[in-house]
């Protein structure tokens, strides 16, 4: 998990999402034809609904939490996408 961001319940009631999201990189100099790209999207998205079935996020009462994956190629954003878990 490269970054995790649970609401502050106490001072943000209101608030009942959480993110958990995972970052990937493709050095820019490589090609996204030799399959990479895919390979890192689906390692992250594996990664992702792995963490949304912990107990930690699991029955966590009114927080529901949201995995996102974010593939860099270089500078660019080449993939982000939602995740659904378990707990969605």
């Amino acid at each position: 998990m490269d970054l995790f961001l649970s609401p502050l319940d106490d001072l943000y009631s209101e608030m009942h999402t959480g993110f958990i999201i995972e970052l990937k990189y493709l050095k820019r100099r490589k090609s996204l034809k030799d399959g990479e790209l895919q390979e890192a999207t689906e390692a992250a998205r594996s990664q992702v609904q792995g963490y949304l079935q912990e107990d930690r996020f699991v029955g966590t009462g009114s927080v529901n939490y949201v995995g996102i994956v974010l593939v860099f190629h270089g500078w660019e954003t080449v993939v982000c996408e939602d995740v659904k878990g378990s707990t969605q």
